[in-house]
């Protein structure tokens, strides 16, 4: 879904110091993040190694210098393990390879930059954040989620309920989740009401009027599982005009928002 070539050429003349903070990142992302995303790093290994980078030393002779010491065994084994793949030794390779992939090329000295040349985990996670964004829709939600939200949860039932609606409604909803996602990152600390989402992201989040509140049986309704099991009462709502509701937990002690419900509006008082 998402590849990635280590070009070679972008570290030529680089400086030890400018590779050192590359690496960085890039053993950081292969270790943490790729293993548990469709992402996949290649790389040429007859080339890179051999690449010089600063006062006429290879990067396999940089490895050695003072400005390496803060790497251990295991994070050099880390970039050993990245792929050799004889049939991608180019970026335009890559490209070939997986047209219907999501691909960028990864190094330092890039000259044009691209939008998909990458130099550090900040590119990447923006680059790989707005191309799902791009691709994401309710029939490849779950294989585009992780990719989009940070931090929201979506709770079981969500995913069936996603899948049954329509491109436009996706569409709608979309936007909301995302700002949803952008707030529950930035939650700390204190209580979390409608009325301060609203006012940090602008979202239209309401709370259940009384008459939802004090019957048991349209305040049931709004109780949903959440991914442990337990059952939450989803009172918040993100309310949208063309008449979709979307229900959410806010958990203070974990400072983690739920989705628990996207669809139509669910039975009030006054439309049972």
């Amino acid at each position: 879904m998402y590849n990635y070539y280590i070009d070679e050429n972008s570290y030529k003349n680089s400086g030890v110091t400018n590779f050192a903070n590359n690496m960085s990142d890039l053993i950081y992302i292969y270790s943490t993040l790729v293993n548990k995303q469709k992402e996949f790093f290649y790389k040429n290994d007859t080339l890179l190694w051999t690449i010089v980078i600063e006062n006429g030393k290879t990067i396999s002779e940089c490895l050695f210098m003072p400005q390496m010491r803060r790497f251990k065994g295991a994070d050099i084994r880390t970039l050993q393990q990245i792929k050799s793949n004889q049939c991608i030794h180019s970026f335009a390779n890559l490209k070939s390879k997986f047209p219907f992939d999501v691909n960028a090329s990864w190094g330092i000295n890039f000259n044009p930059k691209c939008d998909d040349n990458l130099t550090n985990l900040s590119e990447y996670e923006t680059f790989r954040k707005r191309k799902a964004i791009d691709r994401i829709l309710a029939t490849n939600f779950k294989d585009f989620e992780k990719f989009v939200f940070k931090k929201i949860v979506f709770c079981p039932d969500v995913y069936e309920q996603i899948a049954a609606i329509d491109k436009n409604s996706f569409d709608i909803i979309l936007p909301d989740l995302i700002k949803l996602d952008f707030f529950n990152e930035q939650w700390k600390s204190g209580h979390c009401a409608a009325a301060i989402i609203n006012k940090i992201v602008g979202l239209n989040i309401s709370e259940e009027s009384d008459s939802v509140n004090n019957d048991p049986k349209l305040r049931g309704k709004r109780f949903f599982k959440l991914p442990d099991g337990r059952t939450e009462y989803f009172e918040m709502h993100i309310k949208k005009s063309s008449g979709l509701r979307i229900h959410i937990f806010a958990d203070d002690a974990q400072k983690q928002i739920y989705v628990g419900y996207i669809g139509t509006h669910l039975p009030t008082a006054k439309n049972k």
